[in-house]
């Protein structure tokens, strides 16, 4: 009974961070007034996408700009609002150029699989994203290769996406596609 939301707090447009409340079912809030910090790292934090973690608590992953390129980080609170990885996040994907739009499903009883736009081979005389993978499980350790996997590498832009679990637990990255 209730719910946990994640937000992004615009304090200034060049330090923004992440929040977390749980609502229990009557709407009060679980986790002091002003909820729980996610990430408080210099920069900005924006674009999380949250996933239960199956015992009371989520998983997020957003992108964050506190290095040369926008990464992406992660944080697993417990039900009882507190932080379960390191400060402010660990990395999922730290890899040359900008990541961005990552979006969040568990699969499995510990794993989570996440999907995101990457744009490491975007050298400046054109905008060339991909689309690439990882899956992390409930310690937040990556089960593929540092800094994912290539799903859809080809030419054009590839936007909007999202992962969608069926109940048989197979995954499904939706996008739309401007490679013709």
């Amino acid at each position: 009974g209730g719910l946990i939301v994640v937000w992004q707090i615009y304090s200034n447009f060049i330090n923004d961070n992440l929040y977390a409340q749980r609502m229990d079912r009557k709407g009060r809030k679980r986790w002091g007034e002003d909820g729980v910090p996610i990430c408080t790292a210099p920069s900005i934090q924006k674009h999380p996408s949250i996933a239960s973690d199956g015992r009371g608590g989520i998983v997020t992953i957003w992108q964050d700009e506190r290095d040369v390129y926008s990464d992406l980080y992660a944080q697993r609170i417990a039900g009882n609002g507190k932080p379960l990885w390191a400060k402010n996040g660990i990395p999922i994907c730290v890899a040359d150029g900008h990541q961005d739009a990552p979006s969040l499903v568990k699969c499995g009883k510990s794993e989570f699989f996440v999907a995101w736009l990457d744009y490491r081979e975007d050298y400046g005389d054109e905008s060339d994203d991909a689309i690439y993978a990882q899956k992390i499980d409930i310690d937040g350790k990556a089960i593929w290769q540092e800094n994912g996997i290539p799903i859809c590498t080809a030419n054009g832009e590839q936007y909007p996406l999202f992962v969608v679990r069926s109940e048989s637990g197979e995954l499904t990255i939706v996008w739309s596609d401007a490679r013709g």
